[in-house]
Formats: C-alpha cells, sequence, structure tokens
C-alpha cells in the first residue's frame, strides 16, 4: 500500500502519556506501512476484549470483519497528502469474544517513536446521534494536544480570530481569548511577522493557501518555533469570507534541525582548515568529496576516483585494500575510529609513509583523513640513531612515572636487570630511599618548569660495584621524561691521567 505524504519532517510528533491512557474513548496509534498497532489505551482494552500485549499483536484490519477490511484499506491509503486531521470512514469490528461493534473513528497522522503513524479515537456509532458536538470536537481537542496542533479560524467581517484551546495555550493567554489578525502577527518576532502579515494578505486577496515555520514568542515571553497554516473559505460566489487553518509548537524538532544544521556547519569549516588530504566514503566505499582535488598526495586524478568504490580504483595496493577494508569493518562494528598506516608511491613526492583516520560521520558516510608522516618517521628514525650512539645509559620514563624505554636492556650499569625494571614505577625500581627521593623530586620539578634538571649520586650496580653517576631529567611530550645517567669514573680518570 502507498505510503502517505507529507514528508516525515513535516509530521507531528505522536506521544503517549496519562491523557491517552486515561481518556474515556478508545484510543489507538497503528503504523501505517503494515497498519500494526503500536500503542493502546486502557478504554480500547476495555472496548476490544483483548490485553495489551494481545491488542500489540494485531494490526488495524485484524480488528474489523472481514467485509470491512479492504474498504477501510482503501480509505487508508488514499488519504489526502495534507490531511493530517480527517474523520473516517464508520466500520463494523469484532471484539474478542466475537461481538460486531458499530464504530466511527478520527484519525491524526504524525510520528510515532520515528515512524509514519496514524492516532485514531473511536466512537461508538450506534449512538451517535446522541453523541453532542462539542464531544466530536473534544476528541480533536484531545488529539491535537497530544501533538501539539491546534486550530484557528477568522470571519473577515468580524475581523476577530478564533483560537482553539491548544492555539491559547502555545500564545500563553486564556482559553477563548479573541484578537485581530493584526494582535495575533504581533506574536512573531521582527521580520517573522511582516512574513506572516503578507502571507495572510497573500490568502486574502487571491485565495493563496500559506504554510510556514516561524519563530515565535508567547505573552509570557517563552520562545518558541511554530508551523502556521492557513488557507481560504469562499462562499458560493467564490468571494473569500474567513481564514482558517492550524498552528503547531515545534520547537523540539526545529531546535534539533538547526543544531543539525550548525553540526553540519561546523564540521564543513573545520574540514576546509585541514591542510592534510581527505576523502568522504559512502558505506560502501565510494568516493564523494575530497579536500582538494589537485593536493600533492592524491596518487591518482579525483576524475578517476569520484563515484568510484576504493578497492575497484586501478592503482590501490592490494595490501591497502585489505587494510583499509578490515577497518571499515571494525568502524561498522564498534562506530569507533580506526588508524591505520601504510606506504605508497605517490606519482609527485616519491616513496611516502601515511597515516589515515578513519572516522564515523552522522549519516553512515566516513571521512577518510590522510596524513603525510614522512619527514616525521624521518625525523624519529634519525632521533633513534642519535640516541642508539650515545654512550651513556637512558630511559624514558612516561606519565605514570613507569620505566617504558632503555637505551641496551644489557648494559652493566643497570642496578637491576632490564626484566625486572622495565614496566615499574621509578619509586619501585630504586629501593634507596634518599635516591629515590631526589629522583622523583628531579621529575617532578622537570615537568613543572618544562627545564632540565640535574643531579649526582652514588649507587651500587648489577656486578656489585659502586659508582657515580650524574643524571639528567628532560621534559618530553604527554608528561614523560628523558632520563640520562652518565658514568662519572671515566670523566675523573681522564682528570687524573691529564695530570
Amino acid at each position: 500500500m502507498p505510503e502517505l505524504e507529507p514528508d516525515t519532517n513535516d509530521l507531528p510528533d505522536l506521544e503517549i502519556g496519562p491523557l491517552f491512557e486515561a481518556h474515556p474513548l478508545a484510543h489507538l496509534i497503528y503504523d501505517l506501512e503494515h497498519l500494526r498497532l503500536l500503542a493502546v489505551n486502557a478504554a480500547a482494552i476495555a472496548r476490544y476484549g483483548y490485553n495489551r500485549e494481545e491488542l500489540l499483536n494485531l494490526t488495524r484490519l485484524d480488528l474489523l470483519i472481514g467485509s470491512e477490511r479492504a474498504a477501510t484499506k482503501n480509505f487508508i491509503a488514499n488519504l489526502p497528502s495534507d490531511a493530517l486531521l480527517a474523520l473516517q470512514r464508520p466500520c463494523r469490528e469484532r471484539t474478542r469474544d466475537g461481538r460486531v461493534l458499530h464504530s466511527d473513528t478520527r484519525g491524526l497522522t504524525g510520528l510515532y517513536r520515528g515512524r509514519r503513524a496514524r492516532l485514531v479515537a473511536v466512537l461508538d456509532a450506534v449512538h451517535r446521534n446522541e453523541i453532542k458536538s462539542d464531544q466530536g470536537l473534544e476528541l480533536l481537542a484531545s488529539a491535537g494536544r497530544l501533538a501539539q496542533v491546534g486550530a484557528w479560524s477568522v470571519e473577515l467581517k468580524l475581523k476577530h480570530v478564533f483560537w482553539s484551546d491548544v492555539v491559547c495555550e502555545i500564545h500563553e493567554v486564556a482559553p477563548g481569548f479573541k484578537c485581530s489578525l493584526d494582535e495575533a502577527a504581533a506574536f512573531y518576532p521582527g521580520e517573522a511577522s511582516q512574513t506572516l502579515r503578507s502571507a495572510v494578505k497573500r490568502c486574502i486577496d487571491a485565495g493563496h493557501p500559506f504554510d510556514l515555520e516561524l519563530p515565535f514568542v508567547g505573552a509570557k515571553g517563552r520562545e518558541r518555533w511554530v508551523r502556521a497554516t492557513g488557507e481560504a473559505v469562499c462562499d458560493a460566489a467564490g468571494r473569500v469570507v474567513a481564514l482558517r487553518g492550524a498552528l503547531q509548537d515545534i520547537t523540539q524538532r526545529k531546535l534539533a534541525e538547526i543544531e543539525l544544521q550548525e553540526s553540519r556547519a561546523r564540521l564543513a569549516a573545520t574540514l576546509r582548515a585541514i591542510p592534510d588530504l581527505w576523502f568522504i566514503f559512502d558505506r560502501e566505499g565510494r568516493y564523494l568529496e575530497v579536500s582538494s582535488r589537485d593536493h600533492p598526495s592524491m596518487a591518482l586524478q579525483w576524475a578517476q576516483l569520484v563515484g568510484r568504490k576504493f578497492m575497484d580504483v586501478e592503482n590501490v595496493p592490494p595490501a591497502l585494500i585489505e587494510l583499509a577494508t578490515k577497518a571499515m569493518e571494525r568502524l561498522a562494528v564498534t562506530g569507533q575510529q580506526q588508524t591505520i598506516s601504510y606506504e605508497r608511491d605517490i606519482p609527485r613526492m616519491g616513496h611516502r609513509d601515511f597515516e589515515a583516520r578513519l572516522v564515523p560521520m552522522f549519516d553512515g558516510r566516513i571521512l577518510y583523513l590522510i596524513r603525510d608522516v614522512t619527514e616525521l618517521h624521518d625525523t624519529q628514525r634519525k632521533l633513534e640513531s642519535v640516541l642508539r650512539a650515545i654512550p651513556d645509559l637512558w630511559f624514558v620514563i612516561d606519565a605514570d612515572n613507569r620505566l617504558v624505554e632503555v637505551s641496551s636492556a644489557d648494559d652493566p650499569r643497570l642496578i637491576r636487570p632490564w626484566s625486572e625494571i622495565v614496566g615499574r614505577r621509578f619509586d619501585e625500581v630504586v629501593l634507596d630511599r634518599d635516591l629515590c627521593a631526589l629522583g622523583v623530586a628531579a621529575i617532578e620539578a622537570c615537568r613543572l618548569t618544562g627545564e632540565v634538571q640535574t643531579t649526582r649520586y652514588s649507587t651500587m650496580v648489577i656486578n656489585g660495584e659502586t659508582l657515580h653517576f650524574e643524571a639528567r631529567f628532560v621534559p618530553m611530550e604527554a608528561g614523560r621524561v628523558y632520563f640520562l645517567v652518565r658514568d662519572m669514573v671515566p670523566a675523573q680518570q681522564a682528570a687524573l691521567d691529564i695530570k
């Protein structure tokens, strides 16, 4: 069966709460794709004789006698696209114990937990002639309160606007409040007021309907967003004699929409400011966007990539395809950023080292950010070569004061074997209380001041010999400290030899 329009962005939210559950009339909410019941109130349970769980396993058609189902299904499928509030054809329903009920329903189209759905209230049609007109209005009003939709009208001769109770509530005025069209437009700030006035004038002069989303300020100063719709009512001669329409509080939806737009704008600005090459892939790995078509890290022309899956592009190394594919699979499962490293030959730059980060985006797409880390790796390799050439004993201490690296695990100047030291805290390794306090103080001063700290000490090493050392503590990134230990005995001996 065809889905109902309008777009889901324009549909009110159908919320259930105390009013829904306690209403004396049977209320049902069913989805518009399968007509399955999504919510029922206590009056519906009493009317049909099923318990709540049994009802929620049925469709709307299951409550009808067989001959009614096709006509009702066709009626629902052919509701006008703009019919949010609408009466429904009388029908015959069957209770759990087999009784036939003559029913008359009134419905409201909206969204229930993100699904397109219809809220209906069910009246007993056998006694419909005895039902007062204000009961029907109350039924529609209850549906309107659930979705924060109210009605308004104005007869042009009288010039007074009629507002339903829900509209009065949105305006923060007492029920029955009356005002002119100009006074009603004053609730809309700034340009919104002129926008509404112009739309109303076109409706009066030419019969043009309007549908606007506007900022709004109630009588008590509360700021909201509302959807205001209106249409002309004409007499037999075609003259516009009245206006009627609806007003809906769409604050929650509009604020979420604005926040989403702002988030997208911030993301776009951030991406534009990133100097690295980045792509945006769809869920299946197709190239959709690129930061710069002429970026030097591009291995191929953008025209050779856009719209294609990255694993199908020529010249992409199989190892990189496997690496990126596994990262995308992990990303889909965990929703967490993935990082991969690889090497690749680039036409304009030669052999390069890259680090790529795969980040999930809000709509299932993937941001694939590539950073050229060749120079960083070269610097690290040079630093490692320099460190290996230093004859002194050195350590790296992490932010928790744990020894994590050493210049040589077999160095005889170690006070204990490296296997007993690695991963342990400085104060756990150095058992001499005075020496431990001296070292901890130097490490803390190094981090606090950002300056090199130097101290001298004596201690017994692995072979039992007591050596004299000069220690230097150098600050590194992320709270780490480079700890260099120099044996002072060779320097002292050299001084004696000179003399």
